[in-house]
């Protein structure tokens, strides 16, 4: 088995300028609040390398596993209002 330090550890995907930083992309992070390893803190420290263009929404009671289908309206409306 490999270790993919990016895929691992997502914070070092974002520490340096890429090209998502170039065109300016905003980022979403939907996590369930039950995850263990995609935590809130882990969140946090992602929002806070890039804040201005970072929206993090919580699906509260939920793993990873099932982010979606725990508050199927309250998904979508994230992704919406990202979009908007």
């Amino acid at each position: 088995m490999a270790y993919d330090k990016i895929a691992m550890e997502p914070k070092y995907c974002l520490e340096s300028q890429t090209d998502m930083d170039k065109c300016k992309a905003k980022l979403l992070y939907i996590y369930g609040s039950k995850d263990p390893v995609f935590n809130g803190k882990l969140m946090k420290t992602l929002e806070k390398m890039r804040p201005a263009r970072t929206t993090i929404h919580t699906v509260k009671t939920a793993t990873r596993a099932n982010t979606f289908s725990s508050d199927k309206e309250a998904y979508y409306e994230a992704l919406k209002s990202f979009v908007e």
